[in-house]
């Protein structure tokens, strides 16, 4: 059940008018229907009491022997007259209270006028008794023509509606007996009217959508605009336009993402600034080295100055990573990649070239270079060999580095990519680096729109994916 309902706010909003729309169109026929069926029975009521009086008037009027031919020239397909001296309707119908009160109404008022004794009516669907039904209209007698059919369907509506069978008792004791057809009820659904209805309700439900769209729109961008965040900081914020509840939310959203750049950049800062403040004191700690007289104490405290001075600069390399502002360009992976690896006689490429010799994708050089080292790095460094291949798509290239070193435990692969966390018993044979390298390079690649994979391989070693799109996602890059 839940997987066909909506999952989205336009979705549930265009879900709610729809169900309101068929709810408000069911119940005003509904009303409607009971509004005309009342009102047609109460003038077909005041029909049958006319013309109950008009034949009266009529029977009254005219000696017993030439009633019934009088009579019979009103004759038609909705009304049949018999006189004589036995009543079509034996008896009252007692248990019809609107009926048996139409009755009285009828004695009252025909009875001080024309001495009648007698009023019976009753309600049926077809004549019994021997009393001969109306004839009713043929198509073949109407001819081929929309006037002729639509004239023959309403005779066959009143042929099938029933009938009100009376039987009034003149002075003289005598009967006079009609049946009068029941107007057929009006249906407002009708094969004429339905697909009106359904055209109307697919109008107002395309209409509805369309509508819904437009007032959701703001909110999708809203939505987009706060995913984008997460994946770029400093992308330009949302227009503050539109309507008022979408300006407030837009202007907070705004707010909240110069809060967080400001907070951002000042950690940042800080980082960069202290790391670099602290090449000085390294420089001067290590010319102070060169005065030692002992070569054993000298050349450790030149390591650990060395590490200290790596440590530093991977800080640097962190913490400025999103400060330093680099154009997107249009960069040739192969070439970058072959850049990286020409230093490193253990790291081995194994793609083919692409058809053109190139593979062309829009990022910034400076970031990729990096991201792309430090995957080496971190595969030389716990490995013997680390091979290079790439996977392309349409919109992706994926740059795979695999090693056949030690692998990192399924449990930690998620926490590997944070700054400084190290893996040291599990990763390190000499050394566990300082917990930055997979930092930065998940750092580019969520930067550019992209993602870092990690997952040991089935033979042993490590597997890197580090995937980049072929167009920039960065906001507001274009292309040089």
């Amino acid at each position: 059940m839940k997987r066909l309902l909506p999952r989205s706010l336009p979705g549930w909003i265009l879900l709610v008018v729809v169900v309101a729309l068929t709810v408000g169109q069911v119940t005003t026929l509904i009303i409607a229907s009971r509004e005309i069926s009342e009102t047609s029975h109460s003038l077909e009521l005041y029909r049958l009491a006319e013309r109950t009086a008009g034949l009266v008037k009529l029977a009254s009027g005219a000696k017993p022997s030439e009633r019934q031919p009088v009579l019979s020239g009103l004759v038609d397909s909705n009304l049949a007259i018999y006189t004589g001296q036995q009543p079509i309707v034996q008896r009252a119908i007692e248990t019809d209270e609107e009926l048996a009160e139409f009755e009285k109404l009828m004695l009252a008022r025909l009875q001080p006028r024309f001495g009648i004794r007698d009023a019976r009516i009753i309600e049926r669907s077809s004549l019994r008794n021997g009393f001969t039904s109306p004839s009713s209209v043929s198509a073949a007698s109407l001819g081929d023509g929309s006037v002729a059919k639509e004239l023959s369907s309403v005779a066959s509506d009143f042929a099938q509606s029933g009938n009100y069978a009376v039987s009034i008792q003149l002075q003289d004791g005598s009967w006079l007996n009609f049946s009068s057809s029941k107007s057929p009820e009006a249906s407002l659904l009708t094969t004429n009217s339905l697909p009106l209805y359904m055209a109307v309700a697919l109008a107002l439900a395309l209409l509805s959508l369309w509508a819904i769209r437009q007032l959701a729109a703001p909110y999708q961008r809203l939505e987009a605009a706060v995913r984008e965040i997460g994946e770029d900081l400093y992308r330009p914020g949302l227009e503050e336009s539109g309507f008022g509840d979408f300006r407030a939310a837009a202007r907070a959203v705004n707010s909240m993402q110069r809060k967080l750049q400001q907070y951002v950049s000042d950690r940042e800062y800080l980082a960069a600034a202290l790391a670099h403040d602290l090449r000085t004191p390294i420089t001067r700690m290590k010319l102070r080295c060169e005065l030692l007289g002992k070569a054993r104490d000298k050349s450790l405290l030149l390591a650990d100055l060395s590490e200290l001075e790596r440590i530093t600069q991977s800080v640097v390399d962190f913490a400025t990573l999103n400060t330093i502002e680099e154009n997107v360009e249009r960069i040739d992976l192969v070439s970058l990649i072959d850049s990286v690896v020409d230093g490193s006689p253990r790291a081995r490429i194994r793609f083919e070239q692409p058809t053109s010799g190139f593979l062309v994708v829009e990022a910034r050089p400076t970031a990729v270079r990096r991201g792309l080292s430090n995957l080496v790095e971190n595969a030389m460094r716990y490995a013997d060999t680390a091979n290079i291949q790439i996977a392309e798509s349409e919109t992706v290239v994926d740059i795979v580095v695999d090693d056949d070193g030690p692998g990192i435990p399924e449990e930690q692969l998620s926490n590997v990519v944070r700054p400084f966390y190290r893996l040291e018993d599990s990763r390190s044979r000499l050394t566990g680096g300082t917990g930055l390298g997979l930092a930065i390079v998940d750092e580019v690649a969520r930067g550019h729109g992209g993602s870092l994979n990690l997952s040991n391989r089935t033979g042993g070693g490590l597997r890197a994916v580090l995937r980049l799109p072929r167009k920039s996602k960065l906001a507001g890059a274009t292309a040089a």
